[in-house]
């Protein structure tokens, strides 16, 4: 170890050398002079190796907290493959050890981000001199762990034992509630999962309403107050298209989707989907389950299952859109793969991805007009007479449903139907008992029909009862930046739709992954399609999009220059 001296008290006690080096007798008696050539100055090494000390000390605590982090990455990822088999492959009779198993997961990886050593590791690097010294990765890295680290902090590990079995719970009990349409059946539960929500938000803090806390969770960088502005101009804009739809005069046949598939040859199909797309199957695995969803166990383990239970564009549907969420997690950079930032930065950014190869790619004209041959081949007796022109109107034929991923006119109506009804329910306007009956009159003042039964209504979705409040503005937000991310690749690539028409998939999928998935959480939500788009969050691109695109199909009057749907 190298002698530091004592820092003096005062400066007539220092030891300072005369300009030149001439030796100067200070009051104290010591004489200064300038060290010979060759002779080390001893203040200077010590310097030195006080430097390289400190330096090996900010590695190793950097090391180690790298360490720290993907032990976390760890725990949640374990986490995740519980909930993940619980979905696809647990025996009915596991079910109580699996909601034990999250439960015990859930505390420890709640214990250990509010742990001693992480707020030590906070603390460190957090100080001036260290924060200078992290890379821009690590320093975004710092940041949403100091993120989580005080949202976790501020809930007690009581509550997040008691949401995390209560969550488990209504996982299973929605499965069978859906199944008979029994609402009565969930109640208890989701009473229980609601207030457990509404003490959260008290824990975690909130300036206008206690949903607020919750959305912060899903989407950081965004208030209820905007979405509200949001929500309100989309609604009225669907309502009026839709309205035209109606009384359009144009008949478009659907029936032949709803023909007998082979589950074997869907499963067939899902794969054929997910490789033309860019999924990468070494990196991935698709599986069957009743609630599609996406998820990541690490870098190179994403897994994205999805319905067989609907008809043949539904399957489609429901592969593209997790697929889109797969590509995601699969195109973030080496550096940021098994980071603590290897997540998008918003749900809304994410479903972005999944609702633009869902609707704008998945329902356009330019990936059909490749893909449908291939279809054919694979249902030949249900397709062989249909032509590429019946078929795409047929899957984007709207009609008023009450399913809440039906089109794209009624499911961002649905959305924002979920989105006033949860925000109701947490900030205390709304009971448990009474969200039927609120969901229906909704949906028929918005859409034009009233669901027959709970199954067409509340219990079709698992979000609510799974503890997920706050993620339905997401979906809304979802379809806002996936029109405006993809008028800004078509404008910067180029004859993008003519490529895609060809089976040229990857220079869509190379644009996203340089301009929107490489980043992980690096930056904001908003940053990002800045970034992308060149503004801000503008739902016009949405509005046109969905005018220009139907207007066309019903042959109604919907923008005063409609464009070709391809050149």
């Amino acid at each position: 170890m190298p002698r530091i001296e004592p820092q003096a008290t005062s400066l007539k006690h220092k030891h300072v050398c005369a300009p030149g080096g001439k030796k100067k007798v200070q009051s104290n008696g010591l004489v200064c002079k300038k060290p010979e050539p060759g002779v080390p100055d001893n203040n200077k090494v010590a310097a030195l190796n006080r430097t390289k000390t400190q330096n090996e000390v900010f590695q190793k605590r950097l090391e180690n907290f790298k360490t720290f982090l993907s032990e976390l990455n760890a725990l949640d990822n374990l986490k995740e493959l519980a909930g993940w088999d619980q979905y696809t492959n647990l025996p009915v009779k596991a079910s109580d050890d699996r909601v034990k198993q999250i439960k015990v997961a859930a505390k420890i990886y709640h214990e250990k981000i509010i742990s001693k050593e992480a707020e030590d590791f906070l603390n460190y690097f957090e100080s001036k001199s260290m924060l200078k010294k992290l890379s821009d990765i690590d320093k975004a890295v710092l940041r949403d762990f100091r993120t989580e680290y005080n949202r976790k902090k501020k809930i007690p590990v009581g509550l997040v034992e008691e949401l995390e079995e209560a969550e488990a719970r209504g996982t299973l009990i929605w499965n069978e509630a859906h199944e008979t349409s029994d609402y009565k059946k969930i109640i208890p539960i989701f009473e229980k999962i609601v207030n457990l929500k509404r003490k959260e938000a008290e824990y975690i803090g909130y300036k206008n309403s206690p949903y607020e806390a919750l959305l912060s969770e899903y989407e950081s960088d965004i208030t209820t107050k905007e979405l509200d502005k949001i929500s309100e101009k989309i609604k009225r804009e669907l309502i009026s298209i839709l309205a035209a739809v109606k009384k359009s005069e144009k008949n478009i046949d659907s029936d032949f989707l709803d023909k007998n598939y082979s589950e074997k040859k869907l499963k067939q199909l899902v794969k054929e989907i997910l490789e033309h797309i860019g999924f990468d199957l070494s990196a991935g695995r698709f599986d069957i389950s009743n609630a599609p969803f996406c998820t990541g166990l690490g870098g190179n383990d994403i897994r994205v299952t999805t319905s067989l239970d609907s008809d043949l564009i539904g399957v489609i549907a429901y592969t593209l859109h997790e697929g889109g969420h797969g590509i995601y997690a699969q195109g973030y950079d080496t550096e940021i793969k098994n980071s603590f930032i290897a997540n998008s930065p918003s749900y809304g950014m994410d479903e972005s991805q999944s609702r633009l190869y869902e609707t704008i790619i998945g329902l356009g004209l330019p990936f059909w007009i490749n893909f449908y041959p291939k279809l054919q081949k694979v249902f030949p007796g249900q397709l062989k007479n249909i032509s590429l022109e019946v078929f795409y109107q047929a899957i984007n034929k709207i009609e008023p449903t009450t399913v809440t991923n039906g089109n794209e006119l009624t499911s961002p109506l649905h959305d924002i139907i979920q989105y006033e009804i949860e925000k109701d329910l947490i900030e205390g306007k709304l009971q448990v008992k009474d969200v039927p009956k609120v969901w229906g009159m909704k949906v028929e003042k918005y859409i034009g029909i009233k669901p027959k039964n709970n199954e067409e209504g509340v219990l079709q979705c698992s979000h609510w009862f799974t503890g997920n409040f706050g993620y339905f503005p997401s979906y809304l937000l979802g379809d806002i930046y996936a029109s405006q991310i993809y008028h800004s690749a078509k404008e910067r690539i180029g004859d993008l739709d003519v490529m895609i028409a060809s089976g040229n998939m990857k220079v869509l999928k190379d644009w996203l992954r340089e301009n929107i998935h490489k980043h992980g959480a690096m930056y904001s939500a908003r940053d990002i399609l800045k970034m992308a788009s060149g503004e801000d969050v503008n739902e016009k691109y949405f509005i046109d999009y969905i005018k220009q695109k139907y207007g066309l199909i019903y042959g109604i009057n919907l923008l005063d220059d409609p464009k070709p749907l391809i050149k």
